[in-house]
């Protein structure tokens, strides 16, 4: 009678351990899962600059007055426009779908479908004149890369705040 207590009671003890441990577990879970959206988002980030980067190296292609020996423009143009398209890709792998819609919702929005453009760069059919010209679409498209730069930002900020609060 009294064994039935005392396994009753170390029985109570190990699911009171066991409930406990689940919850750290749970927490764990959560913390680490928001560390990866957390890393993720960042590396999204430093693409979005690369890419904000690239738009200035174009700009320099754009300066009829800067001599461009040697240099091809329409291989520098392409290869710039590879160079987006790259970064744009690792952005869309290394995000969830809610911050890919989002992306794309801020790419695809009017009046420059950023998509296109990056497509007309890589083709070189922006070119006029062996030159790079910086038209409305090219403005568009370096403004679209800012606000996607914003929103990962933003978003770095709210997770690196939901990672503040598991710490507490």
């Amino acid at each position: 009678m009294i064994v039935d207590y005392v396994f009753t009671g170390i029985g109570a003890i190990c699911t009171f351990v066991s409930v406990r441990s689940a919850r750290k577990a749970n927490e764990y879970y959560k913390k680490s899962q928001n560390l990866t959206l957390f890393s993720n988002n960042n590396v999204a980030y430093s693409e979005s600059q690369k890419i904000i980067d690239t738009f200035t190296q174009l700009l320099k292609l754009a300066n009829s007055k800067m001599q461009h020996r040697g240099s091809s423009i329409p291989k520098a143009v392409s290869q710039y426009g590879e160079e987006i398209k790259k970064s744009l890709n690792i952005i869309r792998d290394k995000l969830p779908a809610e911050d890919y819609d989002e992306i794309e919702r801020l790419l695809q929005s009017p009046p420059c479908n950023v998509e296109q453009y990056i497509d007309s760069i890589i083709a070189c059919s922006t070119l006029e004149d062996n030159t790079f010209p910086i038209d409305e679409n090219f403005n568009n498209a370096q403004r679209a890369f800012h606000n996607v730069q914003r929103f990962l930002k933003t978003r770095s900020e709210k997770l690196e705040e939901t990672i503040r609060l598991y710490r507490s």
